[in-house]
């Protein structure tokens, strides 16, 4: 009975060490990512958007979106939205000396508008990534705000190559918002997107570690199986 009990207790202790393990975060934490691979290792049920399928108006060359619409593509509804309260945002393929060599993309309103791009996402949303890249001149910095919330500071991009960025988080994430920053910027400065990626935080299929729990049985079943064995070779002695 002694020996009973002391096995009982010994599987309360680790049903109670597993429960801090086992409850979720209720708090936003985002955690950053300036490396895509990196960011897919952490990410499952990604969905990726770009622009090349998207047709330019005015002979191929842009198109211009003025309203609250914006442009709905691949789930995500992006609007350019100017620090007066109006609306602007174009889709384009910029050459000379503004090109990436990305192809179509969305850029924002001019420095001098003020404003921000933004990307509402749809439900179950808990990680995004996209490439940063500013025109007039190239390697602005840009700020981010994911619901309401200014993640880290002032983004230095790249002249020669996209700049990407990624976040994870433990609740839903809705909104991001893309922001010049002072540093880098002249009046006619854009930001520009392209290349945005969105899914689940967390590994994708077959790399997930075991859940507290699940290591809480295997491990109790282990010491129980070893409590018996203990218990036959002492019962088989006397």
């Amino acid at each position: 009975m002694r020996n009973t009990s002391k096995f009982t207790r010994t599987l309360i202790a680790l049903a109670m060490l597993s429960i801090p393990l086992c409850t979720p975060l209720q708090a936003t934490i985002i955690q950053t990512y300036n490396d895509r691979t990196t960011w897919q290792a952490a990410t499952s049920g990604q969905s990726d958007i770009d622009f090349s399928d998207l047709t330019l108006g005015n002979g191929g060359t842009y198109t211009l979106y003025t309203t609250s619409a914006g442009l709905t593509w691949g789930g995500v509804n992006f609007t350019g939205v100017t620090g007066s309260g109006g609306y602007y945002m174009v889709a384009s393929n910029p050459g000379g000396s503004d090109s990436f060599g990305t192809g179509n993309l969305l850029r924002g309103p001019a420095y001098w508008q003020g404003g921000y791009i933004e990307l509402l996402f749809g439900a179950n949303v808990t990680s995004i990534a996209l490439d940063l890249m500013t025109m007039t001149p190239k390697g602005a910095s840009i700020s981010l705000v994911v619901d309401g919330v200014s993640v880290g500071g002032a983004i230095a991009t790249s002249t020669g190559s996209p700049t990407f960025w990624g976040a994870t988080a433990d609740s839903p994430i809705t909104s991001l918002r893309v922001y010049l920053s002072m540093s880098g910027s002249g009046s006619d400065t854009q930001a520009m997107i392209d290349n945005i990626a969105f899914g689940q935080a967390g590994p994708p299929p077959g790399s997930e570690t075991p859940e507290a729990a699940t290591l809480f049985y295997v491990g109790g079943g282990v010491y129980l199986i070893a409590w018996k064995k203990k218990r036959s070779l002492r019962l088989a002695r006397t």
